[in-house]
Parts: structure tokens; sequence; C-alpha cells
């Protein structure tokens, strides 16, 4: 155990010198990180960019902020980068001790509801508006900060910081499998990329599909819905021939005619796939409209049907796949995405799952589904719970770290999330902020994936405190 000591009164006066010297200028690049729509683009993928020209440039200009603050930076060929920032060498090791920081650059598609320009930073209300600057370029932008702060403050950290940029969570994480395969890991490591306190724990993490086969002569020309496969679609659509029928508004569905067509647009409330609850699901409302006008064959009906129990109930209960336990609570289960191409129609869902039931479970479940609607089930991808022990060093430093920041009389209590974050793929990781669990935000404002993504400016500055004294805690327990 490292022993480093540190003049508490006057680090805190020296971070509340750093806010005010810097704020603006936090901002500023959070700006500049969210007017680059850094979104997975794989049909634009080229050497150097292997997730599409957005992540690529999102990780150049990040790379050249840290080099810009004294950080030794480098770019693992686009698919991940590193910034180091070199402490005092720890005594009892013959290597430079490191603890890695890890935040992601790509986000997922704007989408539609947007009442802000997506990839442009607003300020309002003492909020930050745009896609990323919650998920995750602002908490980034702090904590690369907080690295900063470090640099030029005495006593050096006594360990080599090291801040990994990924460019791939919201899709497959095939960043960090890229870098894992050349690097060893850290110490340990924290992603701000969740809610303080600390999350030591998350769910399971489930996507699958249900497909129809190629359907001819269909009165549905196309039909589509949801932009990410983790965030719940807030706009869904439906082209129908015009064969006499007559079609009207509804809650929540708008009909408008298109040439020889009708066209049938659902609106609903985007949010994030581990949160369901918080959002309205526009396909869950389209498949509904149009089996209550009887629209498509009955191979189509039916599986519109099968939608329409993917979309009733966001614990899965109306599927048969409900469960609970103490550690990571209820499951939740959303269909996000749905797409018709060369007349076969594909659907996916997302469930995030405690550790009390499995993969295995929900896909056998899925399956008796799929062949009673005339469906075929594919597991897209899985990624089992994840949990270090709460009572670990690791935690309780961190911990007091965002008490200290937030200036809170209780400790809080660390707890469990049904996000996904680069946290569970390495052996000894947590994710820490920057949002709060339960912190409301104006009506205007909107939640990660999202419209009109936001975040509070004291947020920020709180996670700015928070990762400065986690670093300060890490140095006594690594």
């Amino acid at each position: 155990m490292a022993d480093f000591c540190i003049n508490e009164r006057k680090l805190a006066f020296q971070l509340r010198k750093f806010i005010d010297r810097n704020w603006e200028s936090m901002l500023d690049e959070v700006a500049a990180l969210v007017a680059i729509p850094s979104y997975a683009e794989p049909d634009k993928a080229a050497p150097g960019a292997p997730f599409g020209p957005g992540p690529a440039r999102a990780l150049d200009y990040v790379l050249k902020l840290a080099y810009k603050f004294g950080m030794e930076p480098h770019n693992c060929n686009g698919y991940i980068g590193y910034a180091d920032l070199y402490g005092a060498q720890a005594e009892d090791s013959f290597h430079t001790k490191e603890v890695g920081i890890i935040a992601h650059l790509d986000v997922v598609p704007a989408g539609s509801g947007w009442d802000f320009p997506p990839y442009e930073m607003t300020r309002k209300e003492g909020y930050l508006v745009g896609r990323g600057v919650a998920d995750d370029k602002g908490p980034l932008v702090m904590a690369l900060f907080a690295m900063k702060f470090w640099r030029e403050f005495t006593p050096t950290l006594p360990f080599r910081t090291r801040f990994i940029f990924g460019c791939d969570e919201e899709t497959k994480m095939r960043d960090v499998d890229y870098y894992r395969k050349r690097f060893s890991d850290p110490l340990f490591l924290f992603t701000p990329d969740a809610a303080f306190p600390v999350a030591y724990g998350e769910a399971g993490i489930l996507s699958a599909s249900f497909a129809l086969p190629a359907q001819t002569g269909s009165v549905v020309q196309s039909i589509e819905a949801g932009v990410a496969s983790n965030a719940v679609p807030a706009s869904a659509c439906a082209r129908v021939l015009d064969l006499g029928q007559e079609f009207e508004a509804a809650e929540g569905i708008s009909v408008t005619r298109d040439g020889g067509c009708f066209l049938i647009q659902a609106q609903g409330k985007s949010a994030h796939a581990s949160q369901p609850e918080q959002g309205v699901n526009a396909l869950g409302i389209l498949v509904r409209y149009l089996l209550d006008n009887e629209v498509g064959s009955k191979a189509e009906s039916a599986f519109f049907e099968l939608i329409e129990k993917l979309t009733e109930s966001t614990d899965g209960a109306a599927v048969g796949i409900a469960a609970s336990d103490e550690s990571f609570g209820s499951l939740v289960s959303s269909a996000t995405l749905l797409r018709k191409e060369d007349n076969a129609l594909k659907a996916y869902v997302d469930v995030r799952y405690p550790s009390s039931t499995n993969a295995e479970a929900i896909s056998k479940t899925f399956e008796a589904l799929a062949e009673k609607f005339g469906a075929h089930f594919t597991l897209e991808q899985n990624k089992n719970p994840y949990r270090i022990d709460p009572d670990s060093p690791y935690v309780k430093a961190l911990n007091d770290a965002y008490k200290k920041a937030a200036e809170l009389e209780d400790t809080p209590k660390p707890f469990t999330i049904k996000g996904g974050t680069y946290a569970r793929k390495f052996p000894r990781a947590v994710s820490f902020g920057a949002e709060v669990e339960g912190e409301a935000l104006p009506e205007w404002a909107g939640t990660m994936h999202g419209a009109n993504e936001a975040i509070s400016e004291e947020s920020l500055k709180r996670a700015f405190k928070a990762y400065v004294y986690g670093l300060c805690n890490l140095g006594s327990v690594v």
C-alpha cells in the first residue's frame, strides 16, 4: 500500500482555483467533442478508422488535447487510444504501478425528437444539451482535466495514470478487446460513464433478434423503428399501400398520404435500454395500431403480435422472462429496432438481467415464443453479470472521494447498475459518475441515448472534483 500524504486544505483550495480559472475552457472542449458526430458507421470503415470517420476524428482530437496537457498520447490504429501521465515510481514495484481511466468517444445516433441541435452544445439554465454531454464526452473531459490538475499539482501521484479513450463502446466494445490483447491491465480502473457514488456491478446484457422470412405481396411497403439496439425508439413509421382503407390519427399516431401509400408514424419517447421505464416505446404504439387496423398478412400480423408482446411490459413479465435478485434488482427488457429489408422483417430486443437467471434460460423462452408466432430467434450477443467486492479498498477510496466532492455528511452506498460500461471488460474496475441516480432533469431536458440529452454544469463540476479526489485516494491503496 502506498504512503501518499496530501495537505487536504491545500488540495481543496487549488481545486477551487483550478475550476475558476479553467471552467469555460473545460466546456469549450466538451463543445468541440459534441460537434463531432462520432457514431459508428461500419460502411465507412477505413485503415485508421475501423468504426467510421466520426470516432476516428474524435480520437484524434482528444489525443492532441492530451498532448497539449503534457501527457504522452498513443493512437492504436484508430481502434482505441491512450495517454499516460507519469507519476512517482512506486518503491515496492519493479515496474511503474498503473491506475486506469477509460471513457468512450463514440455516441449513439441522434435520432428524432430533438428541440436543440444534437451536434452543437447548447447551454440553457445551467445545463448542457447535445449528444454526448452526459454519455460520455462531458464526463471524459472532466476526467481528462482531473489528470491535467494532477500534472500541475505537487506532490505527484505515486503511480502512472493511463487514460484510455474508446471508440466502440456503444456497439460491441471491440476496441477494448483490441487493447487487452496488446497491453496489460491496470491495477485498477474506473470509467466515468454511469452514476455516482460507485457502481461496483453491472447486470447481464442480452441482445437478440426475431426474424420473419420474406413475404410477397405485402401491403406494408416499408417499416422502421429505432436508431440503436440499446435505446428505446422514440419514433417508428410504416408505409402502407392505399387499397381504399381509411386510417385515422390516434394517440401517438399521425397519418399522411404519400403517393399511393399511407405514411403511418408513431411518436414515443426515447430512453436508454437499461431504463426503458423512462421512455415510451414508439414501436409498440405502431404495431398495436397496425394490428387494430388489420394491416398485414397473416404471417406479418403474427409477427406484429410478437413485437406487441415484447413491448407490453418493461420487466419481461409479458414474455415470461421476469426475474430479480438482491444484487441487481429486476430484469428489464425492451424492443429497440425493427427493419424491413428484401421483404423480410427483423426486430431486436435488449434485455438487462440479474444473476438469478441467465442467457440460456432467456434464449429458451424466446425460442419458444418465436416458434409460437412463426418467427426465427437468434441470440446476437450476451454479456454475463459482473461485480467486484463492494467492500474492496478501491471502491471505498472512490466512494469517499465522491462524498468529499459532493460535500455529503452521510457516507453514500455503492450500488449496481443495469447499464453496460467498459468496467465489465476488466478484472478490477468500476463505473464512477458522472450523473447521480434520482437527480431530476428539467422537463425540456433528456437522458442518455434520448433526444435533448442533457447534464447540469454543477454535475460536471462535482464530477471533476470527484475524479481529482478519486485519484488522490487511490494513491493510498494501490
